[in-house]
């Protein structure tokens, strides 16, 4: 179809438009980058960093080269530079070669990389990123560089002997220090930026004046060279150390005289640094021991030790002087107490590089060092420790891990979706380079640094062994029955897999083969050599069908198209590494695919043979067109990423391809565009899109956040959630949707608490608290409360000052005997990205009072309008619930303190379930636990879900849109009603099933359900239909997700589940347990009663509590 853009462009689009759903068209054009994705999900380890004066800022370099920028109060990522240009400008032994300026405003480093090799410094702006200044002058590589203290000047220091000292406004050369013998190794201002020192592997440290650039001093009485040379705060002394030597030095700065040697060292000294008040200095060796000395006496004051392998990188003073920082190549920061030398906390800067990353055979798992991650949800479905290699079988049930473990190798197999180790293999201890399973899944090939071995899986024993100087490769053919080899002989062979009988053997070739491969068929063989040449065999008769000659070089790889139609031959042709596409039949060569000079590491067709595409060692892909041979599209990965694995998806509209730093990536083969991307930890998989779309486990966004346009205003992304959440976000790409923010970006409040101040000790009995929310652009959304995670609504309104801020002042009650916590939550006026939220502690001394129990059960079988939509068992479902709580519940809650109320068919009306709710609400207390269950029909309408009441009129059984939202309960308005109830615990059971025309397992709902539990504080579960059918079971007369709840209570005497129960803390059941006994059994209950598995979706955002005791044997008496 035609559509005109509003920018007046003209293309062609396709729709994709799904029953009643509702189709945007923009009218505007997006912005061209609105939203920047900021991952600490994907960063390198650190070799060494900096913090700027003021301990706002921490600066670090990673192993990849590139440099961070953090806020140190929020240990939140603001800024990564992984310009190609950086590369390896960061790490020496010392730290980080890269500073920033006074301000704060502008990082400088050196330039690496092809175009500066390290001879040039740059300056870039933080806030923006980009790169605004560049200075190149030396003759040799940059080994560190330091600002002014008034941030106007720019020294760098070189292999070349002499350090620059530059103008930064006019990027202009001021001075040239020279006079070292060797190579300058480190530089730094004075204090009052009169002088500069720098240092040299000629063992000296030389003082210059700035205005003259004259020498003023030379320190030079250290034996092994100095690594190091911090200026004290008022510039009178400086210390210098080196790692090859035990002692450290301070100097007077004015007469050059050597005042102390700091001696007693168990190791070298790798860093220092003074206090603030230049008293004290802390000296760091490599043994990972930190020593506090007394400036003037040298005296020993305290010692900080760490068991760590890495040495310490470097070493700050907090400004107060109470704290040290303290770091160490690829580990967690430390914080420690100088008065107790106790560590006070740690972060890490970094994650572990996701080696080995692969997707599975169907591509809906993916794996790597850390896990087997589901692409569907996003979660780990199985931890990996110490693994450094695996592959998943065939049928995706199984993973080959190869692990180490005490200097030793290990293979094993294991069930994906139990967990449970399923066979063991001893390793032989060297590199692996691949895994193969057979394509029955019960052998597999392991290549070795020196060969590849051929294992019974089943057997755990070995087959047979290939040895590097004879076998070159080893495939298993398609039907899996026989192995084909190639070898320095000059030969290729068939064997039978099962005896290793010799079937056939291919001779013809002049040098040796490098490479075999079957055909997908199975009845072909191509053989890649170093006589330059390719040749096609039959496989039955051993006969040359056609020999492929047209490289200048050996042929190292080979493939047959998927059609089994044509060939690629891959050979490092005169270092310009060709690809040659053959037509089979004729023999000659259709295209010749130039690589620019690159070691091309994986040629792939597409799944129609219409396309291939060629990555090299540079990473750049390139996609081709198999008819012309033209270049169609060239997609370039981002700086300092190493792929892993690529690969086509199913429709051959996407390339899929597994990073180190980032597991997945996701480009659309029609625009080279990237559409997707997944960022992965422990806690599982976050898929996001360009458009700041996103969906994955909570416990991985925190490992994630927002950029909005070019500041360092960054958000974690679950403040965008509201606007920006995407359930089902990849499978959704993947299909060809792209889906749009339905909102703009704008820029969400900030809150202040004023009053009272965190941690207070009270005997009162409620809290007046005073907050402001100051707009930042975005306007205001209405604020709320939430005590101990539970929306809270209060009698007071909030004031406006002035246009840009408003007051609030309110009371709220206290929770004798716990922690309260007290949160004001705004929005911006779009709802679309939330403030993060103002937040105060307050703890009242009055004693602990146990909760009151109030429960509303609603169960609607016998609807109004007839037997048309009656079910069977929902009434019963509430009625059952509500007596299991009622009768156990007094022995936990005590008599009199369990409130249970059915609310059942024609009492289930809109207002008869508002009327039930609200009398919960004038009674129930901070302290208490409300659970509210529904069980009846439901429906989701776009992002929203409606609850069908008693009174629904459903005319022919069709369940129109508009008369679900004129009659239904909506989820936002039962949301106010749940906000309304005081209790601060409270739990949500929705066993209710879409129908008719909005049948299926809808992506809203699931995000109903998340928004709910985010915004009251519920502990939500629900059932999730997949069918037309509710998913009761009659003979049971319990709904499936009901029935489970009830079982797991130790309430059901009958079904699969009789006489079973959630397991227990201290003889009470806690509703997170409850709610997974559920979730585990429901999907194996359906599936034997009903033929189907029906899934359970439950949302937590509050914390764990229990809801009923254990049953015991006398209540069963």
């Amino acid at each position: 179809m035609g559509y005109r853009n509003p920018s007046g462009k003209q293309s062609e689009h396709t729709l994709l438009i799904r029953g009643g759903q509702r189709v945007r068209i923009a009218k505007r054009d997006p912005a061209e980058k609105n939203l920047e994705l900021v991952e600490t999900a994907s960063l390198p380890p650190i070799v060494g960093w900096r913090c700027s004066k003021d301990w706002k800022y921490l600066m670090a370099g990673h192993q990849n080269g590139t440099v961070s920028v953090w806020n140190m109060q929020r240990k939140q990522l603001l800024r990564y530079f992984n310009d190609v240009d950086l590369a390896w400008a960061a790490g020496s032994f010392a730290g980080i070669e890269a500073t920033l300026s006074p301000d704060l405003s502008m990082l400088l480093t050196p330039l690496f990389g092809e175009t500066f090799n390290g001879k040039s410094a740059a300056i870039y702006d933080v806030v923006t990123g980009r790169r605004i200044r560049t200075f190149g002058g030396h003759s040799e590589w940059i080994s560190s560089v330091a600002f002014s203290p008034d941030g106007k000047f720019i020294l760098t220091g070189s292999e070349d002997k002499t350090a620059i000292l530059w103008d930064i406004s006019m990027s202009r050369r001021i001075q040239t220090f020279e006079g070292h013998s060797e190579g300058v190794y480190s530089v730094a201002f004075s204090p009052d930026g009169k002088s500069v020192l720098t240092g040299s592997y000629d063992d000296t440290v030389i003082l210059w004046n700035v205005a003259t650039g004259k020498r003023l001093r030379t320190f030079e009485d250290q034996e092994a060279g100095v690594s190091s040379f911090p200026f004290s705060p008022d510039g009178k002394f400086i210390i210098t150390g080196s790692i090859h030597n035990k002692t450290a030095i301070l100097w007077d700065v004015a007469t050059g005289k050597r005042l102390r040697a700091f001696e007693g060292h168990d190791a070298g000294v790798s860093s220092f640094a003074f206090s603030s008040d230049g008293k004290s200095v802390l000296i760091a060796t490599g043994d990972n021991t930190m020593i506090l000395r007394d400036v003037t006496t040298g005296q020993h004051l305290r010692t900080f030790k760490e068991n760590n392998e890495n040495g310490i990188r470097s070493v700050a003073f907090s400004p107060d002087g109470k704290s040290v920082l303290t770091g160490y190549y690829g580990n967690p920061m430390i914080l420690w107490d100088v008065e107790t030398e106790r560590k006070l906390s740690s972060f890490d800067l970094s994650t572990p590089g996701r080696f080995g990353t692969y997707l599975s055979p169907s591509k809906n798992f993916l794996a790597n060092n850390l896990g087997v991650f589901s692409i569907d949800t996003g979660k780990m479905t199985m931890r990996l420790d110490d693994v450094s290699k695996s592959a998943i079988s065939p049928d995706e049930k199984n993973i080959f891990v190869v692990s180490n473990e005490n200097n030793e190798t290990f293979y094993s197999l294991w069930d994906i979706t139990s967990g449970e180790r399923l066979h063991n293999f001893k390793g032989h201890g060297k590199w692996i380079k691949s895994i193969e399973f057979s394509p029955h899944g019960d052998k597999i090939l392991i290549t070795d640094s020196d060969g590849t071995i051929l294992w019974d899986i089943a057997a755990e024993a070995r087959l047979w062994t290939f040895v590097n100087e004879e076998v070159n490769s080893v495939v298993f053919s398609p039907d899996g029955n026989s192995i084909l080899t190639c070898s320095n002989d000059k030969t290729a062979v068939i064997r039978d897999i099962a005896t290793m009988d010799r079937l056939q053997t291919f001779e013809g070739h002049r040098k040796i083969v490098n490479t075999a491969v079957f055909s997908p068929d199975g009845s072909l063989v191509l053989t890649g050599s170093d006589d330059n040449t390719a040749i096609l065999w039959d496989r039955e008769t051993g006969n040359r069908l056609q020999i492929f000659e047209g490289h200048s070089n050996g042929v190292k790889s080979v493939i047959f198209s998927p059609d089994g139609k044509s060939v690629i031959t891959n050979s490092y042709d005169f270092y310009d590494h060709t690809v040659i596409l053959w037509n089979i039949t004729r023999g000659q060569p259709l295209h010749t695919f130039e690589s620019d000079k690159r070691v091309l590491s994986t040629i792939l067709f597409s799944p129609d043979s219409s396309k291939l595409f060629t990555m090299g060692s540079n990473d750049t892909i390139h996609l081709w067109d198999f008819n012309s041979g033209k270049l169609l599209q060239s997609f370039d990965t981002p700086s300092q990423e190493f792929i892993n694995t690529i690969t086509f998806d199913e429709s051959g509209n996407h390339i899929l391809a597994t990073g180190v730093w980032r597991p997945l990536y996701v480009w659309d083969v029609a625009t080279g565009k990237p559409v997707a991307f997944g960022s992965g930890t422990h806690d599982g998989i976050l898929f996001t899109t360009p458009e700041g779309h996103f969906d994955g486990p909570s416990g991985v966004r925190n490992k994630v956040a927002y950029r909005i346009g070019e500041s360092l205003n960054i958000l974690p992304v679950d403040q965008f959630f509201d606007g920006f959440y995407y359930p089902d976000l990849y499978k959704s790409i993947l299909r060809g949707e792209r889906p749009l923010p339905k909102v703009t970006v704008e820029a969400p409040p900030k809150i202040r608490i004023l009053s009272p101040v965190s941690r207070i000790t009270t005997e009162q009995e409620q809290a007046t608290v005073e907050a402001v929310i100051d707009d930042q652009g975005g306007g205001i959304q209405k604020p709320v409360v939430k005590l101990n995670g539970s929306e809270y609504l209060v009698d007071e309104l909030p004031v406006r000052e002035n246009e840009k801020q408003l007051r609030w002042r309110f009371t709220i009650p206290l929770i004798s005997g716990v922690e309260n916590i007290i949160e004001v939550h705004s929005a911006a006026s779009n709802g679309a990205i939330a403030s993060q939220p103002a937040r105060i502690i307050v703890d009242c001394e009055k004693p602990k009072k146990r909760p009151e129990l109030y429960m509303v059960a609603v169960g609607i079988s016998d609807y109004a309008d007839g037997q048309r939509i009656d079910l069977k068992c929902a009434r019963n479902d509430a009625e059952v619930l509500a007596k299991t709580f009622r009768e156990r519940g007094e022995l936990f809650y005590g008599k009199g303190k369990v409130h249970v109320k059915t609310v059942v068919d024609s009492q289930a009306t809109m207002a008869g379930i508002q009327q039930a709710i609200a009398e919960v609400a004038k009674a129930a207390k901070p302290r208490d636990i409300f659970i509210l269950t529904l069980s009846g029909h439901g429906v989701t309408l776009g992002e929203r879900y409606y609850f069908i009441p008693y009174d629904y009129k459903c005319d022919n059984n069709d369940w129109q849109d508009e008369r679900v939202r004129r009659q239904g309960l909506p989820e936002d308005k039962l949301d106010d009603w749940i906000a309304s109830v005081p209790a601060t615990k409270r739990v949500l059971v929705y066993d209710t099933c879409q129908s008719g025309s909005a049948l299926g397992r809808s992506t809203s709902y699931e995000k109903t359900l998340e928004s709910l539990a985010r915004r009251s504080g519920c502990h939500v579960i629900a059932a999730a239909a997949s069918n037309e059918q509710a998913e009761e079971l009659p003979d049971i007369g319990h709904g499936a997700l009901t029935y489970a709840l009830i079982a797991g209570l130790g309430a059901s005497d009958k079904g699969l589940l009789k006489n079973r129960s959630a397991t227990s803390k201290d003889g009470m059941i806690g509703v997170l347990n409850w709610f997974q006994f559920a979730a585990e059994n429901v999907p194996a209950i359906t599936k034997l009663s009903l033929g189907k598995e029906q899934y359970i979706e439950f949302k937590s955002k509050a914390g764990d509590f229990p809801i009923l005791p254990v049953k015991t044997k006398e209540q069963d008496q």
